[in-house]
């Protein structure tokens, strides 16, 4: 449960983070994103926000489907949905358009 409540937080956070890049890029708000995350921090509401070490050194690339309001990551078989209410992980790093060339 708490790793299931961890990667609902991962998945918000993107989801603000995302928010960001799409500003600054050519996406609609429909376009799926692939995003690389550098760093990352957890939150929980009340509690100040505490930096995060990954547990792999496979830099975790994640899909978002903004249309849909879900998200595929490395560690699940299945979607999430992007809204979590419980706390949140703000992750930072680089998203494109899936399946836009590399830069």
């Amino acid at each position: 449960m708490k790793t299931s409540r961890r990667v609902q937080r991962l998945i918000f956070g993107l989801g603000v983070v995302v928010s960001g890049a799409a500003a600054a890029a050519d996406v609609d708000g429909a376009t799926p994103l692939s995003c690389t995350g550098v760093s990352g921090y957890s939150c929980e509401p009340g509690k100040a926000c505490s930096k995060v070490k990954p547990e792999s050194s496979t830099a975790p690339v994640v899909l978002i489907d903004p249309s849909n309001k879900t998200v595929k990551t490395p560690y699940r078989t299945d979607l999430l949905p992007i809204a979590d209410r419980m706390g949140a992980y703000v992750i930072f790093g680089q998203c494109k358009a899936a399946g836009a060339p590399s830069q």
